[in-house]
């Protein structure tokens, strides 16, 4: 049978594959890859050289255990073509292809444990795109300091990697790609991710008082309990259907209360009166707050601080609507549980909550326990958190993850805001007559 040129290169990828027990992945990696092997240079890939891997782990100020380990882990690239040829094409499509690969680098498979230092394969990928980030980041003019804290998260996720699997390795690669991609940056205690706001919220601003407040979008049915049907699995017999709609000069809608929870009242807003300041896809600054240690709340205002200057002076074509995040830490409940004092609380009390669709206790046990809790009479009580999170659900209570936004224009970290105005909450609702 003969083939013709693209096929035999076709079957280069599926041999490449076949070799490391990565067959099934053919799909993922097919797109690109007669592209990326025509720059492949077997024994002569730059970042696989001893000199480059101790160069970058000096730059990104590596433990030295993990620059070790680098080391070492060169070996599984000697004398394997395939390996070779799979972490060219994965560099090339992060850093040398213009094509966007978010929606593909979710599916990229872990490599085989047959393979010596397997669970390092990724961290190499990652690695491999720091000259590429330095020239990104050179070009905006991003101070040196930030760019080493933001890329940080490279040994973070090593170290989580070792705490979960017992060896050194990267696993999270969805997640570092905005590292390396710059879409990422660690200002401070907080990190800022660019984003579009995922929800059909919509969020309007009094032009009096400056007020927020945030209305469900059509159709969105939630539980009596203001979370959304479904949350935790569980689904309400008697939940209610919001409404929104524009018309005749007013807008209608259900409130989301700054308590992260939809409210059945029907409210209606005077056009004239109230602006829209936020809707689905527009431009945000996603929150992520890393495992660092305590959320020190001074250090959190700051971050945001800073976070309004940064942008505002790296990336002056952005237009950024608000701060956004989805996290467990953002659940309400801690406010019952928690002092007035703690870190949780104190972040909690400085945005606006808004509930999330499909949400869960899945994060809150990976953060607080590193697993899934089947027996609660056994699960570890060793700290503040752990105690409170078991306690809640021994009384037939469910923890789930929770949303905020907070606008740049009303940052004054410390003053509670939008707990502020909910004082108003008669006044409000008298200028938000009801339909």
């Amino acid at each position: 049978m003969v083939f013709k040129i693209e096929e035999r290169k076709m079957i280069d990828l599926g041999k490449t594959l076949k070799t490391l027990n990565l067959a099934f992945a053919e799909k993922i990696w097919r797109d690109d890859w007669n592209l990326s092997q025509k720059s492949f240079l077997q024994d002569k890939l730059f970042f696989l050289s001893s000199n480059f891997v101790l160069n970058s782990c000096q730059k990104l100020h590596m433990p030295r255990e993990i620059t070790e380990e680098f080391l070492q882990a060169l070996s599984m690239f000697k004398d394997n073509e395939a390996l070779q040829r799979l972490v060219w094409h994965c560099h090339f499509l992060l850093f040398q292809s213009s094509k966007d690969q978010t929606g593909k680098i979710g599916s990229w498979p872990m490599i085989s444990k047959n393979i010596v230092h397997g669970d390092m394969f990724y961290a190499f990928v990652f690695l491999s795109g720091l000259p590429y980030i330095e020239n990104l980041h050179r070009k905006r003019k991003i101070p040196d300091n930030i760019t080493l804290d933001t890329l940080a998260d490279l040994q973070l996720w090593m170290y989580e990697h070792r705490k979960k699997h017992g060896v050194f390795g990267l696993s999270q690669v969805p997640w570092l790609r905005h590292h390396f991609l710059g879409n990422i940056f660690r200002l401070g205690r907080l990190q800022f991710l660019f984003d579009t706001f995922p929800y059909d919220f919509h969020v309007f601003r009094n032009r009096k008082d400056k007020r927020i407040i945030m209305l469900a979008g059509k159709n969105m049915c939630f539980r009596q309990d203001g979370q959304f049907d479904g949350t935790n699995k569980i689904f309400d017999t008697t939940a209610w259907t919001s409404e929104f709609k524009v018309k005749g000069g007013y807008i209608y809608g259900n409130p989301i209360s700054v308590h992260g929870k939809a409210l059945t009242t029907l409210v209606k807003l005077s056009v004239s009166d109230w602006y829209p300041v936020l809707k689905q896809k527009d431009p945000v600054l996603g929150i992520h707050i890393p495992a660092l240690g305590p959320m020190v709340h001074s250090e959190c205002g700051n971050s945001f601080e800073q976070a309004t200057k940064f942008f505002s002076k790296h990336f002056p074509e952005r237009s950024i609507h608000a701060f956004t995040c989805v996290s467990w830490l953002l659940d309400s409940q801690f406010e019952k549980y928690l002092s007035t004092s703690s870190n949780i609380v104190r972040f909690i009390k400085e945005v606006y909550l808004h509930p999330v669709p499909k949400a869960s206790d899945d994060q809150t046990f990976e953060r607080v326990f590193g697993e899934t809790i089947k027996d609660l009479n056994n699960a570890s009580q060793n700290t503040t958190l752990q105690r409170i999170i078991i306690k809640n659900m021994q009384a037939g209570g469910r923890w789930r993850c929770g949303g905020c936004i907070l606008f740049p224009e009303d940052l004054n970290w410390g003053v509670q805001i939008y707990r502020k105005n909910e004082n108003l909450k008669q006044e409000t609702f008298n200028n938000l007559q009801s339909h």
